[in-house]
């Protein structure tokens, strides 16, 4: 299995991970990482080998597209997602290290979508996005924190 770009996200996402975050566990230069997240260059293979082998060190699985029924997918790994589940009942940090502590600036990020020194956004879609997540606070609000942080990446609202 090769790893996607969309998978390369959604692991992050899952895993609490910023892209600094999963830079310095794989050792690979931040710029590689945004570059293939976007799409804009695929990556050596070893490189590939590297961001998924630091993914899935971190606690995901990458799953395999079935029969031209699904997609490839990501998940958390059962004991992973055991401890998560555990810890975020009592309140606590969902992860023992940095990924999370380091994020905490940008545990809401509502404030990203209302500042007003951030450029706009060239992409329209983008454009799009920021003006729906600032007219719907509530709905942000509700959102799982590593959802949250997706979507700022989407955006080009989080810190690299």
């Amino acid at each position: 299995m090769v790893l996607t770009a969309i998978q390369c996200r959604a692991a992050r996402g899952l895993l609490g991970w910023s892209q600094t975050d999963l830079g310095q566990t794989a050792r690979v230069d931040i710029k590689t990482i945004t570059k293939f997240e976007r799409g804009e260059r695929a990556p050596h293979p070893r490189t590939i080998e590297a961001l998924t082998k630091a993914l899935e060190d971190g606690g995901v699985e990458f799953l395999d597209p079935v029969d031209g029924v699904s997609g490839p997918g990501v998940r958390l790994k059962w004991e992973v997602y055991q401890a998560q589940f555990a810890q975020g009942a009592t309140g606590t940090s969902l992860a023992d290290s940095g990924p999370v502590q380091e994020a905490e600036a940008w545990d809401d990020g509502i404030e990203a979508l209302h500042d007003a020194t951030i450029p706009p956004a060239i992409d329209p879609e983008i454009g799009e996005l920021r003006a729906y997540w600032r007219a719907n606070p509530e709905k942000w609000a509700a959102m799982h924190k590593s959802t949250r942080w997706a979507l700022l990446d989407e955006m080009e609202l989080r810190q690299l």
